[in-house]
C-alpha cells in the first residue's frame, strides 16, 4: 500500500509538472534521446543529424552530421547509443524499402565520422571502450557477429557460427553472446585476445549488461547474476514481469542496486521489491532511461519530447525540460 500511494502520488506529480510545460520539439514519430554518463547532457536524433545539448541551458552544443550514401535520400536516424566512456557516438538508421541499414559512428571530441557501414540490416549494436559489437545480415540471410575496433579500424572478431545477441564487456575485452535459439538457451563468454577461449553457462534469452565485474542477465520476470570473468552463477532475482519493456529502458545501476525494468518502474536488485513508476507508459511512453554513476539520479526520455530527472532512492521529480528546436541550417 505504501508502495502504491508513492507511485500514485509521483504519478499526479509528472502529470501535472508536463501540464505546465510547453509541447517540446520532437524530430519525427521514430526519434531516439540518450543521455551523456553525467547527466548533463542529451543527444537527439533530427532526421540525417544527431544533436548535442546541454540539459541545463537548454543550448545546442555541436551537431554530428549524418549523409545519404552516394547523394541519395536515406531515412531518419532511428537509434542512438554511447560508449562508457561518451568518446564514440552511434547513430543506426533502419532499412527502409530498398534502402540498407546504416551504422555511423562520430568521435564526440571531434564531431568527426570515424566509421560507416551498410549492410541489409543491423541488431544488437554494443559498445565497450573503443569497440562496436553488431549482428549484420545479408542478402542471403545470413547473419553474422563483428566485433570492430574504432582506433584501429580493425576488425577484432567475426562469426557466422554463432546466431545470438552480442554484447561487449565494459573495458571490450570479452564477447557475451545469448543464443537465439530457443531449444537451446545458452550464455557464452568469448575472450577476444584468445576467441577460442569460450566459458558457456544457462540463461535464457534477454538483455545483458555488464557492469564492475558482475554480468546482468535480465529476462522477462528475473534478473540473473554471474560472475562476468568465470559465468559462475551469484544468485537469481524474481522480477514483475513488464508485458511492454523496451530494451532501451531497461538500465541497471550496480551503485544503489537498482533496475529501471524498461517501461516504467524501478525495482530493487536485492529482492525485486517494486519501489515506484516514472510518469505513465500509456500517457507518454519511455524512450531511455538512464542512471548517473553515483546511482543517484534517474534521467528518463519520453516519446512527446521530454526529459525528466529524478531521485532515484525516492522517486522524487527533480527536473523537467525539452529537447530544444535546432536551427535549420
Amino acid at each position: 500500500m505504501k508502495n502504491f500511494i508513492k507511485s500514485f502520488v509521483l504519478v499526479v506529480s509528472c502529470f501535472c509538472t508536463s501540464q505546465g510545460l510547453a509541447e517540446c520539439f520532437v524530430p519525427h514519430y521514430d526519434f531516439d534521446l540518450k543521455f551523456s554518463k553525467d547527466l548533463s547532457q542529451g543527444f537527439f536524433t533530427d532526421y540525417m543529424d544527431v544533436h548535442q545539448w546541454d540539459i541545463q541551458t537548454g543550448k545546442i552544443i555541436k551537431k554530428f552530421k549524418g549523409r545519404a550514401l552516394g547523394g541519395t535520400f536515406h531515412s531518419p536516424i532511428n537509434e542512438l547509443y554511447l560508449s562508457d566512456t561518451d568518446k564514440f557516438l552511434v547513430g543506426y538508421t533502419r532499412p527502409f524499402w530498398e534502402l540498407p541499414g546504416v551504422i555511423r559512428v562520430w568521435n564526440t571530441s571531434t564531431g568527426q565520422e570515424v566509421y560507416l557501414n551498410e549492410a541489409v540490416e543491423f541488431f544488437d549494436i554494443s559498445l565497450g571502450a573503443d569497440r562496436i559489437a553488431f549482428v549484420a545480415q545479408g542478402k542471403n540471410q545470413t547473419q553474422k557477429i563483428v566485433v570492430f575496433d574504432l582506433s584501429t579500424k580493425k576488425i577484432v572478431y567475426e562469426t557466422t557460427q554463432l546466431v545470438g545477441r552480442p554484447t561487449l564487456s565494459r573495458d571490450g575485452n570479452a564477447l557475451f553472446v545469448l543464443t537465439r535459439n530457443y531449444r537451446i538457451q545458452e550464455l557464452r563468454r568469448i575472450d577476444l585476445s584468445n576467441p577460442n577461449n569460450i566459458l558457456k553457462s544457462k540463461m535464457e534469452y534477454g538483455n545483458l549488461y555488464e557492469i564492475d565485474g558482475l554480468l546482468y542477465g535480465v529476462g522477462y520476470d528475473f534478473v540473473k547474476l554471474f560472475n562476468s570473468k568465470t559465468l559462475a552463477t551469484i544468485k537469481e532475482i524474481p522480477l514483475e514481469a513488464s508485458r511492454t519493456a523496451n530494451s532501451d529502458a531497461l538500465q541497471i545501476s550496480s551503485a544503489k542496486k537498482l533496475i529501471l525494468n524498461g517501461s516504467n518502474s524501478v525495482h530493487s536488485l536485492e529482492d525485486g521489491e517494486h519501489l515506484f513508476n516514472i510518469g505513465t507508459y500509456y500517457y507518454d511512453p519511455l524512450i531511455h532511461g538512464q542512471f548517473s554513476a553515483e546511482g543517484d539520479r534517474l534521467a528518463a526520455s519520453f516519446s512527446k519530447g521530454k526529459v525528466r530527472i529524478f531521485n532515484s532512492e525516492t522517486g522524487a521529480l527533480i527536473s523537467e525540460s525539452c529537447a530544444p528546436r535546432p536551427n535549420p541550417n
